[in-house]
């Protein structure tokens, strides 16, 4: 688990953590095919099922749960976000970010990803940041090459994201 200051706070939008407020629109955004396209397969639970899964989460410090991204100005959920290690020592994080289809089209993601990169490199102080993006997912390779990120290849595994595309950030040194 990687522990960092929350709120982030943005000029549209904040991460902060979950709260059991968010678990229903969060469950939404979990069984939207249109959102879960790109990332893992969709859920299976029930709805009950699930929520009563992630309320006992959430009542449990050492869990690693999800980030919520939610609008600055009334907190309305809009998405959530992930920043995990991908190495022992914590050099390397993954960013990952996932906004409901109702946000859409309003750049929210891309103030997600950079206020992401910000808390990587400055307060954890990660050498690299990666992001496995889908080879259809234009919009996120559109951002994550924008926001200097290289693609580097691609993800070889038995998981859910083979043949997804990985992207890379280097700290400028």
């Amino acid at each position: 688990m990687i522990a960092f200051p929350l709120p982030i706070i943005g000029t549209k939008v904040l991460v902060r953590k979950l709260n059991t407020e968010d678990l229903k629109p969060l469950y939404e955004l979990e069984i939207d095919k249109d959102v879960k396209r790109y990332v893992g397969g969709p859920v299976t639970k029930s709805q009950d099922e699930w929520i009563e899964g992630m309320r006992t989460l959430c009542s449990c410090p050492c869990s690693s749960l999800p980030l919520i991204v939610a609008l600055r100005t009334n907190d309305e959920f809009v998405g959530r976000a992930s920043l995990s290690p991908r190495d022992a020592e914590r050099q390397c994080v993954e960013i990952q970010v996932l906004i409901a289809k109702k946000h859409w089209g309003q750049h929210l993601g891309r103030e997600v990803a950079e206020l992401l990169v910000g808390v990587a490199f400055d307060h954890l102080k990660a050498f690299s940041i990666f992001a496995i993006v889908s080879p259809d997912n234009n919009a996120s390779r559109t951002l994550f090459g924008n926001l200097g990120f290289i693609n580097v290849g691609t993800n070889q595994s038995d998981r859910w994201d083979n043949g997804h595309l990985i992207f890379r950030r280097e700290l400028a040194r």
